[in-house]
């Protein structure tokens, strides 16, 4: 399902509560179980899947909501926790991942995965989500990581994922999920960061109501929307000058280091202060060095980390 889910690497798919993420997700499972897209159109060979959940139980919600889907369950895997939760650097996943021959793991949600850390920490986050790309590199994984945004007042998605901004830095493709503003009954994936590819389109879909409770995911397509009004909530509501400075600094640097003066030029050129954009840098832990005779700013050093 290329640009949206990076063949090896880690795709994050945050949303708010209740925005439909999970049962994206099943379909998702269900749909390539099958070797095929969304759409039901043939896409590949069927592939084989490890899904992991802490919210909802196996048994009695993910698989009645993968019969529903027309999963071929045969090609669907978990790891048994009754003695230890699963931790994202875990032994046991590399080990499932080879056994089961997987090419996709999805897990649901990040934080159930993480182990005693503090997520607000970008060492602790990094360890552990280095892990995954570690083992995605070696065996060709596939990682779906799904999330709850965080209760910042902030409407911009890079600073309203979870917890440290490493989460949003690690990832090679991120996903945020919602409903149109304007028609609820209409779930929107947005895709808002695409290291290796251009980004896809905007995507629709629905939960038409069923028998049982896993309701019938019904596939719309391509649907035309701008990303922030599904994370704003409101088309019309305008973003203050720190968010704007914040979505600057992040679209600027998710590539390479840039120079502060550059920086501030086109900041400038936005009508956003020094000073906004002093106070931007410092909320989301831009890192500055010094190189020759100009300074450099970038995000938080990580990406040269991780496969």
């Amino acid at each position: 399902m290329k640009p949206y889910l990076p063949e090896g690497k880690i795709t994050m798919i945050f949303g708010d509560p209740g925005q439909g993420k999970t049962t994206f997700a099943v379909n998702i499972a269900a749909a390539l179980s099958n070797g095929k897209s969304l759409d039901g159109t043939y896409l590949c060979e069927p592939i084989n899947i490890l899904y992991q959940t802490a919210e909802d139980g196996i048994a009695d919600t993910i698989l009645p909501r993968l019969l529903s889907a027309k999963a071929n369950i045969s090609r669907i895997f978990t790891i048994e926790e009754k003695d230890a939760p699963l931790t994202m650097d875990d032994k046991r996943l590399e080990l499932a991942i080879r056994k089961h021959n997987a090419k996709l793991v999805i897990l649901d949600p990040i934080q159930a995965f993480l182990g005693r850390i503090d997520i607000n920490k970008a060492n602790d986050v990094r360890d552990k989500t280095k892990a995954l790309a570690y083992i995605g590199e070696k065996t060709g994984c596939t990682f779906i990581l799904l999330g709850h945004l965080n209760k910042s007042l902030s409407n911009k998605m890079a600073y309203r994922s979870l917890g440290s901004i490493d989460f949003y830095a690690i990832a090679r493709s991120i996903l945020l999920i919602g409903r149109d503003p304007r028609n609820h009954d209409i779930h929107v994936v947005c895709h808002i960061k695409s290291n290796l590819a251009k980004e896809g389109s905007p995507i629709a879909f629905s939960i038409a109501e069923s028998e049982n409770s896993a309701g019938e995911f019904r596939y719309i397509g391509p649907y035309d929307i701008n990303p922030d009004d599904i994370i704003n909530g409101n088309p019309e509501r305008k973003l203050s000058k720190l968010e704007n400075a914040k979505m600057l600094l992040l679209q600027l640097l998710s590539e390479h280091d840039v120079p502060a003066s550059d920086i501030y030029k086109i900041a400038k050129k936005a009508n956003i202060s020094t000073r906004t954009v002093e106070e931007a840098k410092r909320e989301l832990n831009i890192e500055a060095k010094k190189v020759g005779k100009q300074w450099l700013c970038s995000m938080p050093n990580l990406e040269q980390e991780v496969i």
